[in-house]
């Protein structure tokens, strides 16, 4: 199964293609079938000078891109998992987060993939074992779940939190935990 993880924002929308189900010879020992692995994941940024209805649109045609490339390489995308709402700020900054939530409705709509929203709380409780950890916490734990070299490694808030929504989907899916994933890894 492959989930889109979205963290939506209309200057910065954190994305991540997720895997499940990978199986290499050091996962067959540790629980085939429970692996997971990062396809692609990144930041998708809109210039904070333009309007919002271009900021939007650039945005949407960027993640409809990611889609397509998916489905032209026959690895369509199953899922869409999307941070839910979080209203931290004002009025204000949630109608923006909701006005990019709906990018990723109408992505789901237009690929005929279901989508599923998930709360803060959730994704941070499934990831990092506390609905109240802090940023770096879900980063931490974002990055051992997928090791590799320095360069490799995720540095920005929203790519991490975009990979810990999809992460949280896919757990919630196949009934698998954060550490039962971090075990069919196997050593790092």
């Amino acid at each position: 199964m492959i989930v889109l993880g979205l963290d939506p924002g209309t200057l910065k929308m954190g994305w991540a293609l997720v895997e499940s189900g990978y199986s290499t010879d050091a996962l067959a020992a540790n629980g085939s079938g429970k692996g997971i692995r990062r396809l692609r994941s990144g930041v998708l940024k809109a210039k904070a000078s333009s309007r919002m209805e271009q900021r939007l649109s650039a945005i949407s045609s960027a993640l409809q891109d990611i889609v397509t490339v998916m489905a032209d390489a026959d690895t369509p995308i199953n899922a869409v998992a999307v941070e839910g709402g979080f209203f931290g700020r004002d009025a204000q900054s949630g109608l923006k987060i909701g006005m990019a939530r709906a990018i990723a409705y109408i992505l789901a709509g237009d690929f005929d993939v279901p989508l599923k929203e998930y709360a803060n709380n959730t994704v941070k409780k499934a990831i990092a074992q506390r609905g109240n950890a802090e940023k770096a916490d879900v980063m931490r734990a974002v990055n051992e779940l997928f090791p590799g070299p320095p360069e490799t490694r995720i540095v920005d808030e929203d790519e991490s939190d975009a990979l810990a929504v999809a992460v949280t989907h896919l757990n919630t899916v196949e009934g698998v935990t954060m550490m039962e994933r971090l075990a069919a890894r196997g050593p790092a």
